[in-house]
């Protein structure tokens, strides 16, 4: 009878003892939820693209409104001529000269012969832009807004990443929890497999039962490498979802413990279409279209510059050394064979598919929170079906080691129902990390940062 009871005390502690085993290596980095969070913040290799991809749009908003001020150009042509250079004016060529004009210009036939060497030319303007403003601006306004799509793509980036971390590291906890249970499963399956070869040199069993007691434990064995494999990959996976070296040992820590998410629907639903990036770059992009109308329909407005040109040309004797000018330069192509109809016309229709995209965005982000509110709900139900499981599995195996010791039930039915507890506890937090895998695809899909 002693020993009928102390089997059951260390029955009843050994389940305490596997779930609370932890790493005995202290070197090994204990990963919270948020420090994966903050890590993939900075190091990983998407977002940082997706940042870059943002500066690289404030660059070109920089660039375009250069674009309001002067234009500075110098150029600078030296020539050496390979061949002798000579021009030949004939008797009046250049006109006559006195009151009757009778005086030719030039006298007689005259050959001007050029000095060899090095000659040059410099020019140097500057121009003002007058009419082109109203297009710059435009121009402007564009790339302000290609910007404030760069930074929605950023915030979108930010959020998959987010959801990605979140998915593997509960992943990892899941897979942890399945190979303590089946840690579990496998000494229970060891006791009884010495069981029954035990009952079997009693005859007590059949060689049947004892095989199947051996293929059961068999198969334990290969689900708990399976699960190392798969707990292995994992890591690896959020590791490169972290940015950094995939050989980098971490352990994780537990979920909180449950709480209902109380978030009413057409709420959630309101938010997500204010706040989702997908909503707000396609209503850039009709913005965008729009001023890509406007900026084409600019064309339709002549180019006037103010400007001012200086002229020197160094060792050319027939021409003068300097000249400076200043004034307006004017530029107008008034008949274009119908090129800038069309052109607004294929902008008009761009301006169709955007507002086109808008909507279907907005419908796209309906059924996308919809559906990871319905799977909450459906991750928080089985939450609360697997917690009564377990508790009835608990309870299962408190009867038969009460009846185990007075001799009313048998230690292979102790053993099952301790494999069958083992069971429920895995179910149990198995379904708790689901739900907070439904729950941060919900968060997502509100679009909160």
């Amino acid at each position: 009878m002693f020993r009928r009871t102390a089997l059951v005390l260390f029955l009843l502690a050994l389940p305490g003892a596997a779930w609370c085993k932890q790493p005995a290596s202290s070197q090994v980095e204990v990963l919270s939820l948020e420090d994966a969070l903050s890590q993939a913040m900075l190091n990983n290799r998407q977002v940082k693209n997706a940042y870059l991809e943002a500066q690289k749009a404030d660059d070109a908003l920089a660039a375009a409104r250069t674009r309001y001020l002067p234009k500075f150009m110098f150029d600078a042509v030296g020539s050496d001529n390979l061949t002798p250079e000579s021009y030949t004016f004939t008797k009046g060529s250049l006109g006559t000269l006195g009151p009757y004009g009778n005086i030719a210009l030039p006298f007689e036939d005259t050959t001007i012969k050029a000095k060899a060497g090095i000659t040059g030319l410099l020019t140097t303007s500057v121009e003002q832009p007058i009419f082109q403003l109203y297009r710059t601006h435009l121009t402007v306004r564009e790339r302000e807004l290609a910007s404030e799509l760069a930074r929605e793509q950023l915030r979108l980036q930010r959020h998959s990443v987010t959801d990605d971390v979140k998915r593997a590291y509960y992943g990892i906890l899941q897979s942890k929890s399945m190979l303590q249970a089946t840690g579990e499963s496998i000494k229970y399956h060891r006791e009884l497999d010495l069981l029954m070869d035990r009952y079997l040199k009693e005859m007590k069993v059949l060689k049947t039962e004892s095989l199947d007691a051996k293929a059961q434990l068999a198969k334990a064995e290969h689900e708990a490498l399976t699960l190392r494999n798969t707990l292995s990959t994992q890591r690896e996976q959020l590791n490169d979802l972290l940015g950094r070296d995939l050989r980098t040992r971490f352990e994780v820590k537990d979920v909180p413990e449950f709480t209902l998410a109380e978030t009413d629907l057409e709420t959630a639903q309101n938010r997500a279409l204010e706040q989702r990036p997908e909503v707000r770059e396609a209503k850039i992009k009709v913005k965008q279209a729009e001023y890509n109308k406007l900026i084409k329909k600019s064309e339709y407005i002549p180019d006037l510059s103010l400007g001012f040109s200086y002229l020197s040309a160094p060792n050319v004797e027939f021409l003068p050394n300097d000249v400076a000018a200043v004034g307006l330069y004017f530029r107008w192509e008034f008949f274009d064979w119908g090129r800038k109809q069309k052109e607004l016309a294929e902008k008009s229709k761009a301006i169709q598919q955007a507002n086109n995209s808008v909507e279907e965005a907005e419908s796209k982000v309906v059924i996308d929170l919809n559906n990871q509110y319905r799977k909450m709900e459906e991750a928080s139900s089985l939450r609360k079906a697997d917690e009564i499981a377990r508790e009835a599995a608990g309870e299962k195996l408190r009867v038969l080691l009460d009846k185990y010791a007075v001799d009313a039930s048998l230690l292979s039915e102790v053993l099952r129902a301790q494999t069958a507890l083992a069971d429920a506890n895995s179910q149990y937090h198995k379904a708790l990390l689901s739900y907070w895998t439904a729950r941060a695809g919900f968060e997502k899909a509100i679009g909160e940062d």
